[in-house]
């Protein structure tokens, strides 16, 4: 958690600032296994996947490096909900976002399965499920779990406290949350008015000029002369 503007690829920073600010982590297990998984553990870390994903947690970061012994055990990237970093993103790239957790982790285990040559019966085991949720067709959802309808406010004392530092402070130095994720925390907040441009001068009249009709001189001359002679 962080009062800096996030970026929302990298890591965010706690510092001397968010000092009170609560912590919530993941707590993992030691793992001693030296290979990411076995071709049997296929349906297991599928649903682990799900179970994360139930508990309002998005990897963002699933490759063969960060598994040991069939279980997840780098969670640098993970986004826990709420999250300003889902408000800020165009509809493409929360799809993509939405996408990202099951795709690569198919992608991880054919790559792994490859190398390792595993046989068409061990490649069988990968579960169907996540094949369609890494290619968007998921029965339920089309990415499978999604993180975003976990409800973190259920384990809040103080529901109106959290209400208030998710929309003013939380937010306050990177994205404001969309009026559709709002919801009530909305109520009663009078929108800014928006900034007023003064109207565009209009440009002054150009000054008119009377016209000066040019005489060529021979005829000025002959004018000149008719004058004299009639005199």
């Amino acid at each position: 958690m962080t009062h800096h503007p996030p970026d929302c690829g990298g890591e965010f920073e706690r510092n001397e600032a968010h000092r009170g600010v609560p912590v919530r982590a993941i707590v993992k297990d030691l793992a001693t296994e030296g290979q990411p998984w076995a071709p049997e553990q296929q349906p297991a870390i599928w649903r682990d996947l799900e179970d994360l994903h139930a508990l309002g947690i998005r990897v963002g970061d699933i490759t063969v490096f960060n598994y040991v012994g069939g279980k997840l055990v780098d969670l640098g990237h993970a986004w826990t909900m709420p999250h300003p970093c889902f408000d800020a993103m165009a509809d493409f790239q929360f799809a993509e976002a939405m996408q990202s957790d099951p795709l690569e982790l198919d992608c991880a285990l054919v790559d792994w399965g490859m190398a390792k040559q595993w046989t068409s019966e061990q490649f069988a085991l990968r579960p169907e499920e996540l094949k369609k949720c890494a290619s968007g067709k998921g029965e339920g959802d089309p990415y499978g779990t999604d993180p975003l309808q976990y409800d973190w406010m259920k384990w809040e004392d103080d529901v109106a406290a959290v209400q208030q530092f998710w929309l003013h402070e939380l937010y306050a130095d990177s994205v404001e949350p969309k009026p559709e994720q709002q919801g009530e925390y909305q109520a009663g907040l009078e929108p800014e008015p928006e900034n007023q441009t003064a109207a565009a001068a209009e440009p002054e009249p150009e000054a008119e000029t009377e016209a000066v009709e040019l005489v060529p001189e021979a005829e000025a001359e002959q004018e000149e002369g008719g004058r004299h002679a009639q005199g």
